[in-house]
């Protein structure tokens, strides 16, 4: 992958003498001057107020690295109301030499201009300590074109800039909700899109999945030369063409994401501050000054939060319960908000409430979830009489989450009436209150209960208004999710061109937003399609590009459901691959066992069962190819030849799947050498594959039983 150059050749031959070089940083410039990255602060912050009650820390930091840096702000910003976090952006910090060597190339004409996705204000003061005829760009306002073009304009700030916190706002507010700004956009594809221009990348991480890579996706003409520098203070100086990097999820040998592989230019491992110093070396034949020492200590941000972390301490419980409820860990949200249940005068006991139903629901705790829904309600219903604006809509949006999770139930129960009616109530509640999220989360409900009664002109009519309202709010995430439904919909009728041109659709929103569990998700999705299309090849191909993701991101979780449409795939006619299926479902039950996925687990082991059956019934043709045997071997195979029948109530045998294999070993009839002894091999075998048979087609039924009625009682039909 990596060529060989030295780092001064590379310099001289790419950078030196160069026009039109802009610089564009990220986070990690600002470290040497002692300000944390986003993992070091959240990591901070999580530790100063999760309760000592929870042991196990590990599981909620990992939740750092599943939100934006902007997201988790965000939350916590909405539930103290508290914005202090912004001070230690603009506190006295002192420009490094990253900051100073940008701010006198800039000066000296030398490159064109800074671009930063950075709060701080580290480049305008190295910078104005050279120059004071400068100006920075940093709202939205700001992003036209006219004014990209304008040279005076030396600074762009892409996030907004600490010493105007609306600015942050507003950034913090679109990333969390996934929302594009335009004008935004405009920086972007000035920056990247112009030819002979020369983008150098310092300290930047490539998580900005939601507003920057998307952008840089949706580019079709990527003609700016790209060098990104990736940090690695323990390497020597290695680089490759852009076109030639290897996604690396542990980050080692070659980044975990890369927008611009696409680009002409170069990606490099080095030492940011040794690549610095020797561009400055080279330029002005003297080593980089810095400004004074640096003295401020790795600790004094910390200080800085105090107040917040003391404003965000009163509302932990909701805040950690909301964090956690994000990412899938549901027990420890359930302790978060329970602590809040048990006290109906807190402000927040609705919330909670709220929120504990709609995770009882989702666990399938009916019984739970309707207890905490009443609660919620009868609490919204008595504080009708509130005037706080905020509290107000607050209250609002929890009532139509919890009727929101009565339609679910509604549904889920067979009561579609009640459920349709549900989700109206909440969709005159959301369009009242503005709350769009809400509004297209109402109508893709009303498109499931619409289906289930048939009604397929409605639930067609309430899924293409929710993309109507999701493509005019440039919510990508939740567009990328209708798309998937409004696929699944058009495949149940049928029209599979149609049906993949719009899983199509999501799969390129997932890729772009990086959303890489639902991408899996999709790809599966669009292989089935495929295979009721009789297109095997390739669903093959579509479910060996969902393993690569798997793989290459580590999402083990994903495995299983892709392993058993696999094995689906192999059981079509004219695509029948008994050994592939075979090897998966060994492969996939134990998953399924552990993940608690009861359906599959079930519908895998009747499968299974049945590849026993084929194998019972393979031995029976060949024992009655036989000729020679007694009276007694004749009622034994008229006996053993009778159809297989399910009966709960036999003893299972409860092999290991090692003793099975033995088993299996043991029956090559090829290692007897009499006619007579293979004869009792292969009835053996068919006895052993027989019981093997019935034993998991019991266990499948058992399990189905619980899940799919219908996929029971059919099977049940087939071996009663």
């Amino acid at each position: 992958m990596f060529a060989t150059m030295d780092r001064e050749t590379f310099i001289c031959n790419h950078l030196k003498d160069k026009m039109g070089i802009s610089i564009f940083a990220g986070a990690g410039v600002s470290c040497g001057s002692k300000l944390p990255l986003a993992s070091p602060l959240l990591d901070f912050i999580v530790q100063s107020v999760m309760p000592e009650e929870i042991s196990d820390k590990e599981d909620f930091k990992l939740s750092i690295n599943s939100l934006p840096f902007e997201a988790f702000i965000e939350h916590m910003i909405r539930y103290t109301g508290d914005y202090d976090i912004f001070n230690i952006f603009k506190g006295k910090y002192i420009p490094n030499e990253n900051h100073i060597f940008a701010a006198k190339m800039l000066e000296k004409g030398l490159i064109e201009r800074i671009y930063t996705v950075n709060f701080d204000l580290l480049y305008e003061t190295a910078y104005r300590n050279i120059s004071k005829d400068f100006q920075v760009l940093y709202k939205d306002e700001h992003f036209t074109k006219e004014n990209l073009s304008n040279k005076e304009n030396k600074i762009i700030k892409l996030h907004g800039s600490a010493h105007d916190v609306d600015s942050m706002k507003l950034v913090l507010n679109s990333i969390t909700n996934r929302h594009k700004r335009n004008l935004r956009t405009n920086v972007v594809e000035y920056m990247f899109n112009r030819q002979n221009k020369i983008i150098i990348i310092f300290g930047y991480s490539n998580s900005d999945v939601f507003d920057i890579t998307p952008v840089l996706d949706e580019m079709d003409n990527k003609n700016a030369t790209v060098i990104f520098i990736d940090h690695k203070w323990n390497k020597e100086f290695t680089y490759c063409k852009n076109s030639d990097v290897k996604l690396d999820h542990t980050g080692e040998n070659g980044p975990i994401r890369y927008p611009f592989v696409d680009f002409p230019g170069f990606y490099i491992q080095d030492n940011t501050s040794d690549f610095i110093r020797n561009w400055h070396k080279i330029v002005f034949n003297q080593n980089i000054t810095l400004i004074s020492n640096n003295d401020m200590s790795n600790q004094e941000w910390k200080e800085g939060l105090k107040n917040f972390i003391n404003s965000l301490f009163d509302v932990r419980d909701k805040f950690l319960g909301t964090i956690y409820n994000r990412i899938g860990k549901y027990d420890q949200a359930i302790w978060c908000y329970k602590r809040l249940a048990n006290k109906p005068s807190h402000e927040d006991y609705a919330f909670a409430c709220q929120q504990l139903a709609q995770i009882y629901n989702i666990k399938g705790e009916n019984g739970e979830s309707n207890k905490y829904l009443n609660a919620a309600i009868n609490k919204v219903k008595e504080q009708t009489d509130l005037t706080k604006n905020e509290q107000l809509k607050e209250n609002i949006f929890v009532l139509i989450a919890c009727l929101f999770v009565k339609a679910e139930n509604c549904l889920k129960g067979g009561n579609y009436d009640e459920a349709i009616s549900l989700y109206n109530e909440c969709l005159t509640l959301a369009s009242d209150a503005n709350f769009q999220d809400k509004k297209i989360q109402c109508l893709q409900g009303l498109s499931f209960a619409y289906y289930s009664i048939n009604n397929i002109k409605e639930s067609s009519n309430a899924l293409d208004k929710a993309i109507n309202i999701a493509s005019e709010e440039d919510d990508l995430w939740l567009l990328s999710d209708l798309y998937i439904n409004k696929s699944e919909l058009i495949h149940r009728e049928g029209n599979f061109k149609d049906s993949l041109l719009m899983i199509d659709k999501a799969i390129d929103l997932k890729m772009k937003l990086h959303d890489y569990p639902n991408l899996i998700m999709s790809l599966i999705n669009k292989g089935t399609i495929l295979k009721n299309d009789k297109q095997y090849k390739e669903t093959e191909k579509v479910y060996d590009l969902a393993e690569q993701y798997i793989i290459s991101h580590s999402l083990t979780e994903e495995l299983p459901r892709l392993l058993y449409q696999k094995v689906i795939l192999y059981q079509q006619e004219g695509y029948i691959d008994n050994i592939k299926s075979y090897v998966l479902l060994k492969e996939a039950i134990p998953l399924f066992v552990k993940q608690g996925k009861i359906h599959y687990e079930g519908c895998s082991r009747i499968i299974l069962g049945q590849f026993y059956e084929f194998m019972y019934k393979s031995f029976m043709v060949q024992i009655k190819n036989f000729e020679l045997y007694n009276d007694e071997l004749t009622d034994t195979i008229s006996l053993l030849d009778k159809p297989l029948k399910v009966d709960f109530n036999r003893i299972p045998m409860n092999l290991s799947e090692q003793q099975i294999d033995e088993k299996f070993e043991s029956m090559n009839i090829d290692r007897y050498s009499t006619t007579t002894d293979k004869l009792h091999a292969l009835i053996n075998a068919a006895i052993f594959t027989k019981n093997l048979a019935h034993e998991e087609i019991v266990k499948g039924l058992s399990l189905v039983h619980k899940t799919d009625l219908n996929y029971y009682n059919k099977v049940l039909k087939r071996y009663s």
